[in-house]
């Protein structure tokens, strides 16, 4: 009986073997391609940050309407982002993030086609809404990764992808600087599309759909369920206790190989059994809150990313390599903090005061930057950017934790959606309050991410008092 026991574990094991390793490849090289993806994707972002004193100067854009550069692709975003990511949840992530890149690579290649014929500025603002329209595929990624992992690797995979994020950041703005330099404005706008381009094809090539690496290993489990099963057997006949046979999360890159559906769980409440949500069980209050505080942050941010080259331009009087060179040091600093820094802080002072550290940095870097003399402009920069990687990481972690996994594609959208607004309103707010002054530019966006940080504290408030007060009716009854 013994020597029958040994055989089949034997045959278990050399059939699992080579099935957990071709699953780990076929994982980790799906995950690596959509880091890449989401690098090159951004570099269309990170590219134009020197070279927008170049198109105010190209199209002649008066200083109150430079906003509108900005402000043009997140309202093609904002229908887009309640459309693609719904639709991911029903017929898979792996079509749309490949149909989404590919869009907004074709749309930067007209861009460029656009500066390069001399077209006018509303030709290349109604290009720019129309490659927005395709712009769907950062909040589906977030979705794949979700789907992809477990919730104890989830954090490391969102760490993983904003330091993605953070190098577009680091080599987008010296490669736009010197394309710009070098070549010329739409070369610089060009490369970009092919990048994203060349994204989705990635994409398309190589990323394994959760759902199949799921199936593989589910195929691997019930296997050795079956075998277990006749140990189990064994075990009786031999009239040893019985053992219980789980099926635990795999230990390969976190993909888990539970087949269980999850639990039912009440309308408006998160499934128990999952990670707890900091910002309370009821996970619409939760997600309004987390949708509000990400619309306060992009706000500021896009101020800074509209006006900040500006500010450079005007203020320092530099040349679009020096922009880049900066904007790159920036984003290494940015990645630092990211790679260093984002995990012991989660670690000792948990999510939400991770937020809050994150968010009041950022306000701190932004009113600095409007008072600042110039010398000073960069090392206030410095504190803004610290604050980035502390912050961006927090939302899509939040949300993750806070909401059923069956609606991840559709919340995720909704607050890039929400984003958006933030991306378009932003811009054209402050753009005014830049001509002005850009001192009352960036005060008045560090005020908006500071009341963000307070909006956090007091969420996260509310919720400790109510458990106190559970807690305590329970221990009286």
């Amino acid at each position: 009986m013994r020597t029958r026991t040994r055989a089949n574990d034997a045959k278990a094991s050399e059939r699992a073997a080579p099935d957990a390793a071709r699953i780990e490849w076929r994982q980790k090289l799906s995950i690596a391609c959509v880091m890449l993806a989401v690098f090159l994707h951004l570099l269309g972002f990170t590219v134009t940050g020197p070279i927008t004193p170049g198109l105010v100067r190209r199209f002649g854009v008066a200083a109150e309407n430079v906003g509108y550069l900005t402000s043009a692709y997140p309202l093609g975003m904002f229908g887009a982002l309640f459309f693609w990511p719904q639709l991911s949840d029903k017929v898979g992530r792996k079509p749309i993030i490949v149909l989404s890149l590919m869009g907004v690579g074709i749309g930067l290649i007209l861009q460029g086609l656009c500066v390069r014929s001399g077209a006018s500025f509303e030709t290349f603002l109604l290009l720019r809404v129309l490659s927005g329209a395709f712009a769907g595929a950062s909040p589906v990624v977030k979705a794949y990764l979700a789907d992809a992992s477990t919730p104890e690797f989830l954090p490391q995979l969102m760490a993983w992808r904003e330091a993605s994020c953070t190098l577009a950041f680091i080599v987008g703005p010296t490669l736009g600087g010197v394309l710009f330099a070098g070549f010329s404005l739409s070369a610089a706008i060009s490369v970009t599309g092919w990048a994203s381009v060349a994204a989705a094809t990635l994409v398309l090539l190589f990323m394994t759909p959760p759902q199949a690496m799921k199936a593989s290993m589910r195929e691997t489990t019930e296997g050795d369920v079956d075998d277990a099963s006749e140990l189990e057997k064994d075990k009786v006949d031999e009239g040893k206790p019985s053992a219980a046979y789980a099926t635990p999360s795999s230990p390969i890159a976190g993909v888990p190989t539970q087949t269980t559906l999850p639990k039912t769980s009440l309308p408006g409440v998160y499934d128990p059994d999952a990670l707890s949500c900091p910002l309370g069980q009821q996970y619409l209050p939760a997600v309004a809150t987390i949708c509000m505080t990400s619309f306060l942050y992009n706000a500021g941010q896009s101020t800074f990313d509209s006006f900040f080259p500006l500010l450079l331009s005007k203020k320092l009087s530099m040349a679009p390599t020096q922009i880049g060179a900066l904007l790159t040091a920036l984003s290494a600093v940015s990645l630092t903090v990211s790679a260093t820094l984002f995990a012991p802080t989660q670690k000792l002072f948990g999510l939400t005061k991770t937020t809050v550290i994150g968010l009041t940095l950022v306000a701190t870097g932004l009113v600095a930057i409007g008072q600042a003399a110039p010398a000073l402009v960069p090392p206030a920069a410095f504190v803004y950017v610290a604050g980035l990687p502390l912050f961006t990481p927090a939302i899509p972690i939040l949300l993750m934790q806070c909401v059923p996994p069956t609606r991840r594609g559709t919340v995720m959208g909704v607050d890039s959606a929400i984003n958006a607004v933030a991306r378009i309103i932003a811009p054209i707010v402050f753009g005014k309050l830049f001509a002005a002054d850009p001192a009352y530019a960036f005060v008045g966006a560090g005020v908006v991410v500071a009341c963000a940080a307070i909006l956090v504290l007091t969420r996260r408030f509310i919720v400790l008092q109510l458990v106190s007060k559970r807690d305590g009716v329970n221990a009286r009854a």
